[in-house]
């Protein structure tokens, strides 16, 4: 029986976006190992999603070419409210009426009413 490995669709996608990366830095893959002291082959196989990137390694590439960790991965930026949402989730009955308030006086004046 002959066992084939599959990327896993977040690998595809951090091989895609850092292919993009270094294009756009025009960077080629020996000169982005050098720089994370990785060997070109470490590199290769990142590209080629046939081995996982550390979060380590992710964030400092990240840090390298100027892109949000979530650019590699291949997801949006987080969603606002959603962020908000869970922040105001984690606060107390008394903060959540504060917050709800202050919420209702900047609605009230720009001329909107909040649910």
């Amino acid at each position: 029986m002959v066992m084939v490995r599959v990327p896993s669709p977040t690998m595809l996608q951090v091989g895609r976006r850092l292919a993009d990366a270094l294009a756009e830095a025009g960077m080629n893959q020996a000169g982005l190992a050098r720089r994370l002291g990785v060997s070109e082959a470490t590199v290769s196989r990142w590209l080629n999603a046939e081995v996982a990137i550390n979060v380590r390694q992710l964030e400092t590439l990240a840090t390298m070419f100027d892109k949000p960790t979530w650019y590699f991965l291949g997801a949006g930026p987080p969603d606002p409210g959603a962020v908000m949402g869970d922040k105001f989730a984690r606060l107390d009955e008394d903060d959540k009426r504060t917050v709800a308030d202050v919420i209702d006086s900047l609605a009230a004046r720009r001329g909107r009413r909040v649910g």
